[in-house]
């Protein structure tokens, strides 16, 4: 948010602005969603070290009660489920984390599996992804058809699996590329929260622009902006940690003196 009040994005008049903005709501509430979800996801990811299967039956639960909130629930009249202002979106986002942690838990499995497999794989990912967008487009245009507007939060799931079962199998062959290539691929992986997190107020500063310079412009602006925001992030921690790590030295430091002069 800081970020973007510097590049002018938003306005920052009062202290009413600052508030919004800094506290609550803000401009990226979804964030707060997704913050909220890493602890229950902490607990199943902790629980799957004990038990059997925590991860299956924890989608399961949440898959059921998805489908059960939006059929009771969520207004149809409208296409509108893919609002990441909205609380419902966090069904998407916990199962999106427990699909990661099943592939975590079967990591090997997708690393050697057969090529036949692998191949398949890959057709069904550009399949799947071609039905999400056809989907999205269907919806934004159909009004008659919302109701069934869950299909495309379902096939966003489809299309992250086969993305994962994809870069999973291609990993050991990337590892293979040339030092260069595989930095690019390493640093593209490493800004992948930033590059969601700055999208959603740069698409909206360049959504007038002609086709496909609204793409070049975009791109180029996420690419930057979410490299900046990195490199912020960065330095930060690495402030925190060396303040943290001082103040640790100086503990032993003085324990060891302590100790000394007790001696």
């Amino acid at each position: 948010t800081l970020l973007t009040v510097l590049l002018g994005f938003y306005p920052l008049a009062n202290w009413k602005d600052a508030v919004y903005l800094f506290l609550y709501p803000t401009n990226y509430i979804f964030l707060f969603w997704l913050m909220i979800l890493y602890v229950p996801f902490y607990i199943v990811a902790w629980l799957s070290k004990r038990y059997k299967n925590v991860f299956e039956i924890t989608l399961a639960i949440i898959l059921a009660s998805w489908l059960m909130v939006y059929a009771l629930f969520i207004n149809k009249s409208i296409y509108h489920i893919d609002n990441v202002e909205k609380p419902f979106i966090m069904f998407l986002y916990f199962a999106s984390m427990l699909i990661g942690g099943l592939f975590k838990k079967y990591f090997t499995y997708y690393q050697t599996q057969k090529k036949k497999t692998a191949i398949w794989n890959f057709v069904l990912l550009f399949l799947s992804t071609g039905i999400y967008f056809a989907s999205k487009i269907a919806f934004s245009k159909w009004q008659k058809i919302a109701p069934l507007q869950i299909l495309n939060q379902v096939s966003i799931l489809f299309v992250l699996y086969f993305v994962f079962a994809v870069a999973i199998r291609l990993e050991n062959r990337l590892k293979r590329w040339n030092t260069k290539v595989n930095a690019v691929f390493k640093y593209f992986a490493n800004i992948t929260l930033q590059i969601y997190i700055v999208q959603f107020v740069i698409l909206r500063q360049w959504q007038g622009l002609v086709f496909p310079l609204d793409f070049a412009v975009v791109t180029c602006a996420i690419l930057l902006a979410a490299s900046a925001l990195y490199f912020s992030e960065y330095f930060i921690r690495k402030g925190i940690f060396a303040v943290g790590q001082k103040i640790k030295n100086q503990r032993e430091s003085r324990r060891e003196k302590e100790q000394n002069a007790n001696d």
